[in-house]
């Protein structure tokens, strides 16, 4: 094959491989969370309906005639006038202005709840997007680590076969060691399947992918966070929900209470045209109109049944929004307490790494000469069990870190902004 048709072939397959994913883009995709999409269909639904009744509740045409049928009239026809009317019943405006606010009301509850699940949403893709990020790290550092056992177990099968000094107790701790790790691999792959499966689906995607993670956030970034965190909090979508839902209850009271209310009733017009042997010469048309005003008292005590079941409602709703706050605002403080404590745990644990004899004594470039082959190894399998372990402390932190996002409502504000990104990433 000449050179130049490889290089191209090169080039080509360069150009083929699919570029890592970052995480602003997964995160981007909420809007097309089916539950969401729901969501603002029904509130554009709701949008689009006319909630309230009509100003005119009812036009009445009346046509008559008065005199007899039996033709004893006093011109001798069978009618002495003819009698129309025009009558028109009226809905309460009180009534209008509640089913209006009823609306708008129901309007708002359903773009809350529509919020609510675009919260959830955006969570799980964080949590999908982290738990990728560490159990990816933990399956290189769980690599690395069978790596070493099996380099050990070489080490002590050649002892055994040269007759050097070996130890039973060492090969039944390392056969044991590896059998765990290969179920923790086996585990942790499957995490890495399931996560990447999520990703895939949240992105309408069918080969596999890779995440861009060179930005994740760290440690120390999460726990400068912590220090700030609660200054600048913003309502959940929870607290949000419940208050449209006390809200949307406010107005059905206020809808049940304008009912039977209503002063003014009908308005009339009433037209009378008399049957005459001979037409009057000052006969006036206009006198023979008339206008009727239909006024009534409201008895409210017939509205209740419905008032009172409306305003228990209403209180039930209230109270629950404030429990709802109280308990969110009792859990954050919680979160902050255990995140705390996970970034102890994890700076614990990486002091441990970095600080450990093992550390020390493979750092010296002076010292590791004089040690064997076997020891060395040793070693390294100690400083990597200790690197698992600060990933897994790692793993646990980024969690709950999310957790407080939520929390704070970070994932219920405006801001577009990619809280596992050190560098302000916005999607």
């Amino acid at each position: 094959m000449r050179p130049g048709l490889v290089v191209v072939c090169l080039l080509l397959a360069g150009g083929l491989s699919a570029q890592p994913l970052r995480i602003a883009e997964v995160l981007a995709g909420v809007d097309k969370d089916l539950r969401v999409r729901h969501s603002q269909e029904l509130a554009d639904l709701a949008a689009s309906l006319r909630y309230h009744i009509p100003l005119l509740k009812e036009v009445e045409a009346r046509i008559g005639i008065r005199g007899s049928v039996l033709g004893d009239t006093i011109y001798g026809y069978l009618r002495n006038e003819d009698i129309y009317a025009l009558q028109i019943e009226t809905n309460s405006f009180k009534e209008i202005r509640a089913q209006k606010n009823w609306r708008q009301a129901q309007i708002n509850t359903l773009l809350a709840e529509k919020e609510l699940y675009r919260e959830e949403a955006l969570l799980a893709r964080y949590e999908v997007c982290a738990a990728w990020y560490h159990a990816s790290r933990r399956q290189v550092a769980q690599n690395r680590l069978l790596e070493l056992l099996q380099q050990k177990q070489q080490l002590l099968r050649i002892s055994a076969a040269e007759g050097l000094d070996f130890s039973i107790k060492d090969a039944i701790s390392v056969e044991e060691d590896l059998l765990d790790l290969q179920n923790k691999l086996a585990e942790t792959a499957h995490v890495l399947e399931e996560n990447q499966l999520k990703i895939r689906q949240f992105m309408g995607l069918t080969d596999n992918m890779e995440l861009d993670t060179a930005h994740f956030i760290t440690a120390d970034e999460i726990a400068a966070y912590l220090v700030q965190s609660g200054a600048d909090a913003s309502p959940t979508a929870a607290i949000q929900l419940r208050s449209s839902i006390s809200d949307l209850s406010e107005a059905a009271y206020q809808n049940a209470n304008a009912q039977n209310r209503q002063i003014f009733n009908s308005l009339r017009l009433n037209y009378d045209h008399p049957l005459y042997l001979e037409r009057p010469s000052r006969f006036n048309t206009f006198n023979n109109f008339s206008i009727r005003l239909g006024l009534r008292i409201p008895l409210t005590g017939n509205n209740n049944f419905r008032s009172s079941r409306a305003m228990l409602e209403w209180r039930e709703d209230e109270l629950a929004a404030q429990r709802t706050a109280e308990m969110l605002a009792a859990e954050r403080d919680r979160q902050r307490l255990q995140l705390a404590q996970r970034i102890g745990a994890y700076r614990n644990y990486l002091d441990q790494e970095q600080q450990s004899l093992t550390a020390r004594l493979l750092s010296d470039a002076a010292l590791r000469p004089n040690l064997s082959a076997k020891e060395l190894t040793d070693m390294e399998i100690i400083q990597q069990k200790l690197r698992l372990r600060h990933i897994a402390a790692a793993a646990e932190l980024t969690q709950t870190y999310l957790q407080l996002l939520l929390l704070d409502g970070k994932m219920n504000a405006g801001e577009r902004r990619n809280w596992l990104s050190r560098v302000g990433e916005e999607w």
